[in-house]
């Protein structure tokens, strides 16, 4: 049962760890997952088997003033890689490895559908 109070940041913590736990689900956090392209799918796949993969958003706090060495261009680099993941990688991530895929709907959710609704602009 979710109880609406707890979160879950996807980090860099291992399976066994309290972050394995979809069950409790209210928010992820895909917190630089995308450099580790299966455990995102992994988490991605059990928040769609948990029934919660519409409270998923996708977004960014890069910080250009960390990285002035990149500017805005790495901003807008770092965006097109992990949405164009998102489109096209995550699926055959899952395939690769035998898990349910996600739908292009639920997808497009995590992209920005999801947000829209949860700020009542949709």
């Amino acid at each position: 049962m979710i109880d609406g109070h707890t979160h879950m940041l996807l980090g860099s913590d291992g399976p066994g760890s309290r972050r394995e736990s979809v069950a409790d689900l209210k928010e992820i956090d895909f917190s630089e997952l995308f450099s580790r392209p299966t455990t995102l799918a992994w988490y991605l796949m059990m928040a769609k088997e948990y029934g919660v993969i519409d409270r998923v958003v996708w977004g960014s706090d890069y910080d250009v003033l960390w990285y002035p060495e990149r500017g805005l261009a790495g901003y807008f680099e770092k965006v097109e890689r992990e949405t164009y993941w998102l489109r096209t990688e995550l699926s055959e991530t899952l395939t690769r490895c035998g898990w349910p895929t996600l739908s292009q709907s639920e997808i497009e959710g995590i992209l920005g559908t999801n947000a829209r609704r949860f700020l009542k602009l949709a």
